[in-house]
């Protein structure tokens, strides 16, 4: 329906030709069936795998995972950090202060997107059997009062082709 409504026509699942109808067919038949993909689609799962790819230095430095949000040691984190849902979509909370931070507040916030089904929404059912954890990882500099710059490298039959450069998205 989704495709539908943004294409005007219905997504041709037989014969996918365009960029839009082969990422579907891929989320649809390929994905929920790959490991591979289970795995890195997980925030926290996916740092293992850089690692094994031997590149683990372009790493954030990470400061834990926890199964639950009342899990997670305040008192044992940096003054700034960002935390996730590792399985979520634009759950983050971002921590610049720590001495100023609403930690009930948070912990509200992160139960909440704890329970999201984000994956729902875009059809990425490759998400559905993750594990909600959050986790907690250095935060980026950037200018008071905006979020970091956000590069995203898509790579098509393994060979990066294109960068979005994400900025302003405050």
């Amino acid at each position: 329906r989704r495709f539908y409504k943004a294409f005007g026509r219905p997504l041709d699942w037989e014969n996918p030709k365009t960029i839009d109808e082969k990422i579907m067919w891929l989320k649809r038949f390929y994905y929920p069936k790959s490991e591979l993909i289970r795995r890195v689609v997980d925030k926290y799962l996916v740092l293992d795998y850089v690692r094994a790819c031997g590149c683990g230095e372009i790493i954030k430095e990470c400061y834990g995972a926890w199964d639950s949000v009342g899990d997670i040691p305040f008192d044992r984190l940096p003054d700034a950090f960002a935390l996730k849902i590792t399985a979520g979509c634009g759950s983050h909370v971002f921590c610049r202060d720590k001495s100023k931070l609403d930690i009930e507040r948070t912990k509200k916030t992160l139960r909440k997107n704890m329970k999201k089904k984000d994956y729902l929404d875009f059809a990425e059912m490759q998400m559905a059997p993750l594990r909600q954890r959050v986790m907690c990882e250095r935060l980026l500099k950037s200018p008071p009062g905006l979020m970091p710059v956000d590069i995203k490298i898509h790579c098509f039959h393994g060979e990066p082709l294109q960068i979005m450069y994400c900025y302003d998205r405050d």
